[in-house]
């Protein structure tokens, strides 16, 4: 779980209010281990809407709300194709090789 908030902000001649998110995930492990289901869910309670104040405008008062899509479920399946068998890695340093093939 996690989140983040943005304080009132003037900019300019705008003033944006507070706005916060929270996401949170779950995850679990299924046909023996071997695959994993997760899901993902950002903006869970939909505020992270943008709204604020214009100001300094002559005998007017104005405003502006964003519906922005910012709610996003993410459900995802990975599979594990090794069998806990550490991979072989690749040697490396082949200039050492080359050196003792040629002779100088």
């Amino acid at each position: 779980m996690a989140g983040n908030y943005q304080s009132t902000v003037l900019m300019g001649q705008f003033i944006i209010q507070p706005i916060y998110s929270i996401r949170a995930g779950l995850s679990t492990k299924i046909l023996k281990e071997k695959g994993s289901l997760k899901l993902n869910v950002s903006d869970i309670f939909y505020t992270n809407q943008i709204e604020g104040d214009i100001r300094n405008i002559a005998n007017a008062n104005a405003n502006w709300f964003s519906y922005l899509d910012s709610r996003v479920a993410t459900l995802s399946f990975s599979w594990r194709f090794s069998k806990g068998q550490t991979v072989r890695l690749r040697q490396t340093g082949g200039t050492e090789a080359e050196q003792k093939r040629v002779k100088s």
